[in-house]
C-alpha cells in the first residue's frame, strides 16, 4: 500500500492494536538501521504480485469473450 508520510497516523489509527505493536517493532528498527531487506526478496514479491495481476487480466479478457 502506497501511503503518504500525512496520512501515516490516520492509518495506524485505524489499524489494530496488535498490529500496531509489530509496525512500531519495525519502526524502531528502521530508525536504528537494524531493518534488513534482501533485494531478492522484493524482486520476487514485485515479479508474483505482476503475474498475479497479469493472470487476472488474461482470465476477465477470456470471460469477457
Amino acid at each position: 500500500m502506497n501511503v503518504s508520510r500525512k496520512r501515516i497516523p490516520e492509518v495506524l489509527e485505524a489499524t489494530p492494536e496488535l498490529r500496531k505493536d509489530k509496525i512500531a517493532v519495525l519502526k524502531k528498527a528502521i530508525t536504528e538501521g537494524a531493518y534488513k531487506v534482501k533485494t531478492e526478496d522484493i524482486a520476487e514479491k514485485i515479479l508474483k504480485e505482476r503475474l498475479f495481476e497479469l493472470t487476472l487480466t488474461l482470465y476477465n479478457h477470456k470471460s469477457k469473450g
